[in-house]
Formats: C-alpha cells, structure tokens, sequence
C-alpha cells in the first residue's frame, strides 16, 4: 500500500463525534480526509457532500481499513479472564468444591 500520509491539526478548528467520549476518558483516535485546502471548509457553509473530495475519502478508507486489519490480527482472539479483586483473574477466597 503505497498512501500518501500527512498530519493536519484540525483540533482547534472544530469538534468531532468522538469528543463526546472525552468526558468518559474513553480512548479515541480521529482519522480524517481533511487537508490544508479543505482545512477552511469545516463546519462552514461550504462544509457540504459536494467538498469532499473522493480520492482523498477513499485514500482515508484504504488507510483505515488496513489499520483495523492490523488490529484484527495482532489482537489475541482467546478470551482473558477480567481481574478480580485479587488482580490475578483468579475467584476470591478458597476454590470452589
């Protein structure tokens, strides 16, 4: 995969669905097709379907795609046992008969 990759800030710019996770401390990552000829776009009204810029999105998609591939293979897919008070994922108190 040959993608062209670079960093725009657009954390000053706006806000994101996923800013209402902040609050939660859920982790989250933004993934965008912006750049700086689009930056001025967002949230104005030209910050329509029309702007978007296809190869651009579709570049995103590919990208994403492929990170959520990466995720999905290197995640142990056995379950884990969650902690429990004892923090060694192991019942409290002596075992059961």
């Amino acid at each position: 995969m040959n993608l062209p990759l670079s960093v725009v800030n657009a954390d000053r710019v706006g806000s994101t669905d996923s800013e209402s996770f902040e609050k939660l401390k859920v982790p989250r990552i933004t993934l965008h097709s912006v750049t700086q000829e689009t930056l001025h776009v967002l949230h104005t009204p030209d910050d329509r379907l029309k702007a978007i810029h296809l190869d651009d999105y579709y570049q995103t998609y590919k990208l994403m795609a492929a990170f959520i591939s990466l995720l999905d293979s290197a995640l142990d897919a056995t379950p884990v046992a969650p902690a429990t008070a004892n923090g060694k994922g192991e019942p409290n108190g002596p075992p059961s008969p």
